[in-house]
């Protein structure tokens, strides 16, 4: 099941791949979006080698789940400043920072899973993706199945909403119940590929610049 899960969580590469592709012609407004994609393959490659080579994988979780909603926040200001103010992508650093330094010193290590920072930072990137799609969505002229924003938003709250959900139900449960301890990593996968579909899928419809555009007609 590690080896399946882990295959799967390298699916993020194939949008990040055709970003890179695309790299040269899209507007640079769109380039945070393609360097979070590559950190997230290379987190996932990290996390399956230190998971072989340590048989622990938190360290690397722990850091990407910091810098992931700075970079999140980062991108979306950068599509539209009015959604995303400067001082939310300030707070936003303070908090990841503030909440990863905090429990860095309270459990002494890196190498324990940090579940108040996967809730405190999913919470944040739900909330950001939630105000700039529902902004954007009164402002596009595209259709969502088209608008990149759209669709990179929406991949995010729907993977970032699971992540939360999972994250309190294992706090609760403590695990104990074998049957949703199977279940849940199962339905992460499904969600990881239609996820990553998604994000393909935007990254193709990410607009491209002038000179290339108008090559076009």
């Amino acid at each position: 099941m590690f080896l399946f899960n882990a295959i799967l969580s390298l699916l993020i590469g194939v949008p990040a791949v055709a970003g890179w592709i695309r790299y040269p012609k899209i507007r640079p407004v769109f380039y945070p979006f393609i360097w979070w994609l590559s950190a997230g393959f290379i987190a996932e490659v990290l996390s399956i080698w230190s998971s072989y080579r340590f048989l622990n994988n938190n360290t690397v979780n722990n850091v990407y789940i910091m810098g992931a909603p700075i970079l999140i926040v980062h991108f979306l200001r950068r599509w539209n400043h009015r959604f995303i103010p400067l001082t939310v992508c300030i707070l936003v650093t303070i908090i990841s920072l503030g909440v990863f330094a905090g429990l860095w010193i309270y459990y002494g290590t890196l190498a324990r899973f940090f579940s108040p920072l996967v809730i405190t930072n999913s919470t944040i990137v739900v909330l950001a993706s939630v105000r700039f799609f529902s902004k954007h969505l009164s402002t596009s002229i595209c259709y969502i199945q088209r608008d990149a924003p759209s669709l990179i938003c929406l991949g995010i709250i729907v993977l970032h909403i699971y992540t939360i959900f999972t994250e309190c139900f294992l706090i609760w449960a403590q695990s104990s119940n074998a049957i949703y301890a199977f279940c849940i990593p199962v339905i992460y996968s499904i969600i990881n590929v239609i996820v990553n579909a998604v994000f393909l899928i935007a990254v193709l419809c990410i607009p491209l610049k002038i000179q290339f555009f108008l090559r076009r007609y």
